[in-house]
């Protein structure tokens, strides 16, 4: 379990550096109109002919609010995040939903443990590095009840550091060999950011 544990932590680190990246590109989309295909932006107005002659004007946007759904939950999210879906083993999928700041949410979906069991080890190793550097620590129980009648269980990580704060909170709702571990990420105090968590999570359903 270790192994796999270790090999969950590398990804999101590394999904954490790549966010700004992929933050600051494009979205390009083909729209395909009578058989033609034309290469738009979200929210960049243009112009199209028709066969008959006639001018159209076309513009795609983008809902403020969008959904992923897979077999297990269920959630809205602002389009101003980045979500990346990554299977990290057979049996662990991995849901981030993460802003340029650093700040966000990732969700790990298990089908061979129930991961209710592994928040403490999963904290102490997002929070290592900064103990080592000199920051202090203080833990408290935090849970969260959801729109589809379960509570997450867990913990929430305060760490302090010459005026800085680091918040990491990790919960789960699990069964035999089954469940969902959510940790939310708020290393930079940022009012919007809050909002997007907020949204994330309180609109968060699970189906099992």
């Amino acid at each position: 379990m270790n192994c796999i544990i270790k090999k969950t932590l590398s990804l999101l680190f590394l999904l954490l550096a790549t966010g700004l990246l992929q933050a600051q590109n494009k979205e390009h989309y083909i729209l395909l109109i009578d058989g033609d295909s034309l290469r738009v932006d979200l929210n960049k107005d243009l112009k199209y002919t028709l066969k008959s002659g006639k001018e159209i004007n076309l513009k795609l946007v983008q809902p403020d609010l969008l959904t992923y759904e897979d077999e297990m939950l269920t959630f809205l999210y602002p389009n101003a995040v980045t979500l990346s879906k990554i299977p990290v083993e057979e049996g662990l999928i991995q849901i981030m939903a993460m802003r340029a700041t650093g700040n966000g949410v990732l969700v790990q979906e298990y089908n061979f443990i129930n991961p209710e069991s592994i928040i403490d080890l999963i904290l102490n190793e997002i929070t290592k590095e900064s103990l080592n550097y000199g920051y202090s620590k203080k833990e408290e129980p935090y849970s969260l009840d959801l729109k589809s009648g379960q509570t997450l269980k867990g913990k929430r990580i305060i760490m302090e550091y010459n005026g800085e704060k680091e918040i990491y909170t990790a919960f789960a709702h699990g069964k035999k060999d089954q469940g969902v571990l959510l940790i939310v990420l708020n290393t930079v105090e940022n009012d919007e950011d809050t909002a997007i968590l907020n949204t994330i999570l309180n609109s968060l359903e699970l189906k099992f």
